[in-house]
């Protein structure tokens, strides 16, 4: 699944596919069970991603809350901001 340029409040889910995000912005929640989740030069006033098995990998993103989990994949936040507010990984 991929969104592009999309800003606002949405919801994405899968169960086997991965979930690609390019230049995305708003209140977002992303689930993949077992697909990698890629945010690439994005905004978010709030995010919640979450991943079983998949991998997550933020490139160029600005994050003013956001929440990421994973029960086995892991976590890369490469080049991106924090705004003050919530940030919290955990894998």
């Amino acid at each position: 699944m991929t969104l592009n340029n999309y800003h606002g409040i949405f919801v994405a889910h899968t169960r086997m596919a991965g979930i690609d995000l390019n230049g995305v912005g708003g209140t977002v929640f992303v689930e993949s069970l077992r697909g990698k989740v890629v945010a690439t030069n994005s905004s978010f006033d709030r995010l919640r991603m979450r991943t079983a098995t998949g991998d997550m990998l933020f490139v160029g993103c600005t994050s003013h809350q956001i929440q990421a989990t994973s029960t086995y994949g892991s976590i890369v936040y490469d080049n991106g901001n924090f705004q003050p507010g919530l940030a919290r990984f955990e894998s």
